[in-house]
């Protein structure tokens, strides 16, 4: 499995999403470029580039970053690929650079072609007209559109997709499911679905997926993933539970290191732009030992038992995930909601289906699930 890098390099974001802690920034802050060269530098030494993922160039919203064209161009000189996560808003201004130097690929957060109620800050017209603009300038630079899904997106969803698929360069869709958690609990949380709407409405959007045939790529994050295999049991009671825990380097603009992209309150280390090579690679290496992180199966089963007996569904779930026990207060009860919904509900369509990896998708390989 390749090493993925993902880089937070700006919290400046305009989309004033009332969910996100870009909205309530009150300083910009930025990612120091030279830091990121040294940890690719460490990467390289340690890996290879044959090794390394495409690097995820987030934010904030990274093209509000000064130094955006200068870390696509640190990609470049590494000889790696990069992917950017982007509210959509602004990249017209960048046509004549992504020419050159292009994303491996672009994922736009939207929401509607007729309303921005999660991200009031944006003009969505803008949004639509760059879509269209990337379509004619770049037809070959493949889009994923995400999504939180609301009542009314999910309602709608075939309307929606019908839409999307208008636009040659749209490649996926997913939609993610709302967690009421952090500043997320002060919304109207009438607009979302509650989890067990959110199956049904995964039910009937899956059926008319796998019926249709449609020439996209769809993801229902938690339900099914369309850029992973289907859900599969654990295999060995050592093994870790958490995905991200051997493939996936995170720092944040302020230098922060993180292993999952969930859990921004617990940093393994701080990373500083005067560190050493040796330096960074102490830091990661005692990381290794953070116990927040090393949550064992065995761990999980024990964490699951429920008046004497193991829930039967252990070998799913992330019950013995430190990041979701935190945000949970002690039990992620939405998850043990969800699993006897997706039994119900998903799986039975996920029978003998094969599904395609994102990447696997670009090159129109299949694979198994």
């Amino acid at each position: 499995m390749k090493i993925q890098l993902g880089f937070w390099i700006t919290n400046q974001c305009n989309g004033k999403c009332p969910y996100c802690y870009a909205s309530s920034a009150s300083e910009k802050d930025e990612l120091n470029l030279s830091l990121g060269k040294n940890i690719l530098s460490l990467f390289e030494k340690k890996a290879g580039v044959m090794n390394m993922a495409p690097v995820v160039l987030t934010g904030g919203e990274p093209l509000l970053s000064p130094s955006f064209l200068s870390w696509t161009n640190l990609m470049k000189s590494f000889g790696l690929k990069y992917i950017l996560y982007t509210n959509g808003s602004r990249l017209y201004q960048f046509i004549e650079h992504f020419k050159k130097n292009p994303p491996h690929y672009i994922r736009i957060s939207l929401d509607s072609f007729s309303h921005n109620t999660l991200r009031p800050g944006i003009d969505l017209e803008w949004v639509i007209k760059n879509i269209e603009l990337l379509e004619k300038e770049i037809p070959e630079l493949p889009i994923i559109i995400y999504t939180m899904g609301t009542r009314e997106n999910l309602t709608n969803h075939q309307a929606w997709l019908e839409r999307l698929l208008k636009y040659k360069n749209i490649k996926a869709l997913y939609y993610n499911m709302p967690v009421p958690q952090g500043r997320a609990e002060k919304m109207d949380w009438d607009v979302y679905p509650e989890l067990s709407e959110y199956v049904s409405f995964g039910h009937e959007i899956l059926k008319d997926y796998f019926e249709k045939k449609y020439q996209i790529q769809l993801g229902m994050i938690h339900l099914y993933d369309g850029a992973h295999k289907k859900i599969s049991k654990v295999k060995s009671l050592e093994q870790s539970p958490c995905s991200y825990r051997n493939n996936f380097f995170y720092v944040d603009y302020q230098g922060n290191y993180y292993k999952c992209p969930d859990l921004h309150s617990q940093p393994l280390a701080r990373f500083s732009p005067t560190d050493s090579l040796e330096a960074l690679e102490r830091k990661i290496l005692k990381s290794k030992e953070h116990t927040f992180y090393t949550c064992k199966l065995s761990e999980v089963k024990n964490a699951c038992v429920v008046e004497s007996k193991v829930c039967r569904y252990w070998e799913l779930c992330y019950g013995g995930c430190p990041a979701w026990k935190k945000s949970f207060a002690g039990k992620d009860l939405r998850r043990c909601e969800l699993y006897p919904l997706l039994e119900e509900k998903i799986w039975p369509l996920l029978k003998e289906k094969t599904c395609l990896d994102f990447e696997s998708f670009l090159s129109e390989e299949k694979c198994c699930a």
